[in-house]
């Protein structure tokens, strides 16, 4: 073989590696791309169901909350009118108790009345002011 041939050879085989290699290359990227696609669909998927989860997860819990929180306020309801209708029986028995005192003062004010009027009698009488 001569030496013009042995560089051709040389030649077709450096072209040839060359031209494997961009294939390789291209063949590897186009394997790439397609993978990393594959994987940016699958994690999409699986943050839309991470989120889907979530949402209804925080809806669950909105309606428990919204649920306890009309439960609390029904019991609150029911406390306050109970302790309405406590108060408004103790202001009546209060109420009671003041009109029976009032009654009982008026009864002594009419006694004092009563005496003030037989003491005056009495000093009018001996001193002798009283004419009878």
């Amino acid at each position: 073989m001569s030496d013009a041939q042995t560089w051709a050879v040389i030649g077709v085989l450096a072209a040839t590696l060359l031209s494997a290699m961009g294939l390789i290359s291209g063949t590897f990227t186009r394997v790439v791309r397609a993978e990393m696609s594959g994987l940016r669909g699958e994690l999409g998927g699986q943050i839309g169901e991470l989120r889907g989860d979530m949402v209804g997860q925080m809806a669950e819990l909105r309606g428990d909350m919204v649920g306890q929180m009309g439960e609390f306020r029904g019991e609150l309801g029911g406390q306050i009118g109970e302790l309405r209708g406590e108060l408004g029986g103790q202001i009546g028995e209060l109420r009671g108790e003041i009109g029976a005192i009032k009654v009982k003062l008026e009864s002594i004010d009419r006694r004092l009345d009563g005496l003030d009027r037989d003491v005056n009698a009495l000093t009018r009488r001996v001193m002798g002011e009283d004419p009878t």
